[in-house]
């Protein structure tokens, strides 16, 4: 019997190794997702862990050569924007009716925030994201990251086409934060 209750206490020992090894393995993987979210945010391994409960979704739009606001309102209304992010390096246009200003008074009347992020703008003049300042980039992204716990918010950019769009980044780095779903719209 005493050779039986052995066994048992090796296989017993086993199992709890086992279970060690697993717990640690998750615990790794987690630090590695921890290390990818304070990457993406400050750019190295420094700072807390961004975390946010959002209710909406990442939407991005595009005003192009739009001469009025009928797709632009159609589209807050469809998706149910409460956040309009301006993330123009600077917020004008050729026509004044896209002037952050004249956004900000529309975005006003329909009941809607409007925020311009001159820190999510883009330096590179290409579709490839080059933010002004690093610093600015991660507290904008914890700002638009709590308008997303109120509900949808509309990145705003020039470029009718996402593809062509520092926005696209701009969206996925918020996306790794939040978890939302990102829509990009024509």
């Amino acid at each position: 019997m005493a050779v039986i209750e052995k066994e048992f206490t090796h296989s017993q020992q086993k199992i709890f190794l086992q279970y060690l090894l697993v717990k640690l393995e998750i615990q790794l993987k987690f630090l590695a997702i921890q290390k990818k979210l304070n990457n993406c945010v400050n750019g190295n391994n420094d700072g807390p862990v961004i975390q946010s409960q959002s209710v909406g979704t990442i939407v991005t739009f595009g005003y192009g050569n739009r001469k009025d606001y009928d797709s632009f309102l159609h589209y807050l209304q469809l998706f149910e924007v409460k956040s309009v992010v301006d993330v123009r390096l600077n917020p004008r246009a050729w026509s004044r009716k896209w002037y952050g200003d004249s956004i900000a008074k529309f975005c006003e009347l329909h009941n809607i925030e409007y925020s311009s992020q001159l820190a999510l703008g883009n330096t590179s003049g290409s579709k490839h994201w080059i933010p002004p300042e690093d610093q600015d980039v991660k507290n904008s992204l914890l700002d638009v990251a709590e308008m997303l716990k109120k509900g949808s918010v509309l990145l705003l950019c020039a470029e009718m086409d996402s593809e062509r769009c520092h926005r696209t980044e701009v969206a996925e780095k918020l996306q790794s934060l939040t978890q939302s779903p990102i829509e990009h719209l024509r």
